[in-house]
């Protein structure tokens, strides 16, 4: 067979090509990831790991869930606080309810002190000493600060050192209640405190000054008055220091006025 033109081969060719189509002509490619079960690895980083399905997941609280449990904690924490504070305050007026008066046998006292010292710039004089005062009432609350009664007579005799006047001028001495010493309601020691006001030699002093009375838990007697240690000031023209010191030395005893040695009992009520 006689070969075709060459041309004609080339022609031939050309007849079974399709000619390019243009751009506006293909057909739209869909876009990767378009497909509903084709997600692209771009597309899994910003969505992040696939997500179960909410049916196989547990009910997540929401934020009025949280609030409202918070809020149930809180009140259920101020209950706890306040039945603590009831518990604790019902406790300590239980404790104390049965002790906050005394209940005094008689209105009228008396202590003797055989040996009052009172020494300033290395001089002592002692005396001899007896007060005698009343109380307002045979019942008084256990106060800080509150008036018990008075003072009302003071005797001296019995001194060794420089002359000791009383200034009676003073009287009545205010006794007021200061605390008091053991626990509840079986106290040892009541303290008290009066401004006394007396002359040794050339000192003069008007200070308070504090007095203890001791107190048996047992037949509730106060047994014992004494006047613990204690530094006051002191003026005077021509006295040779400006404080002294007072004391007790040695212990009195606490008697009713009227009815000779009978003793003053304390109670608390």
């Amino acid at each position: 067979m006689a070969e075709r033109p060459a041309h004609r081969r080339e022609l031939h060719h050309w007849q079974h090509v399709e000619p390019p189509r243009s751009r506006a002509c293909r057909p739209r490619r869909a876009q990767r990831g378009s497909h509903p079960h084709h997600t692209t690895a771009a597309a899994q980083r910003q969505s992040g790991p696939e997500q179960p399905d909410d049916a196989t997941l547990p009910a997540r609280p929401t934020l009025t869930t949280n609030y409202a449990l918070r809020t149930r904690m809180r009140t259920r924490s101020k209950l706890v606080l306040a039945s603590l504070g009831a518990t604790f305050l019902m406790a300590l007026a239980i404790g104390t309810a049965s002790a906050r008066t005394f209940n005094i046998s008689n209105q009228r006292f008396r202590a003797t002190f055989a040996n009052l010292e009172f020494t300033a710039g290395g001089s002592n004089t002692t005396c001899r000493v007896t007060l005698e005062g009343t109380l307002h009432e045979t019942t008084i609350p256990k106060t800080i600060g509150i008036l018990l009664g008075y003072i009302t007579r003071v005797q001296t005799g019995e001194c060794a050192g420089f002359a000791v006047r009383i200034l009676t001028e003073t009287l009545p001495w205010h006794v007021r209640y200061s605390g008091f010493s053991g626990t509840l309601p079986n106290i040892t020691l009541i303290i008290i405190h009066a401004r006394a006001s007396f002359e040794v030699g050339p000192c003069l002093s008007g200070e308070i000054i504090s007095g203890r009375l001791s107190r048996d838990p047992v037949s509730r007697e106060l047994v014992l008055a004494s006047i613990p240690t204690q530094v006051v000031p002191v003026t005077g023209l021509f006295c040779p220091v400006r404080t002294a010191t007072f004391r007790s030395n040695g212990n009195g005893s606490t008697y009713l006025s009227a009815v000779g040695n009978t003793r003053i009992s304390v109670t608390l009520i």
